[in-house]
């Protein structure tokens, strides 16, 4: 499917490693108990097309340059938050970001359900 690079070590994301699909990104489990969530990019099958959610992906990856680095450190262990940045090989693009995986947890957005 795609190689993309973790603290500039390659990992390559494959269908068998895929956990989740939302709206806005695939997630992988890339094992260590970590999750990596991988931001869609306007050419993903799923915009195809659709130029709204093509043009919504390309702002989203542009907003995530500036966004995701500059996220909090050192915050409380009980909320979940990015662990690493996802790049691409020359390390200028963030594509998403590694966080911990985890399990028997419901979806926030499930509370909102009638």
């Amino acid at each position: 499917m795609a190689t993309v690079y973790v603290d500039g070590k390659a990992v390559s994301l494959t269908d068998d490693k895929a956990i989740g699909k939302g709206g806005e990104a695939d997630v992988f489990n890339i094992g260590g108990g970590m999750v990596l969530k991988l931001y869609k990019p306007p050419t993903h099958p799923d915009y195809e097309g659709n130029p709204t959610e093509q043009e919504g992906a390309k702002r989203r990856i542009e907003e995530c340059q500036a966004k995701l680095p500059s996220f909090p450190k050192d915050l409380p262990s009980r909320l979940v938050a990015p662990v690493s940045l996802v790049t691409n090989v020359a390390r200028k693009r963030i594509l998403g970001y590694t966080m911990p995986f985890l399990s028997g947890t419901e979806p926030m957005i499930r509370f909102g359900e009638k």
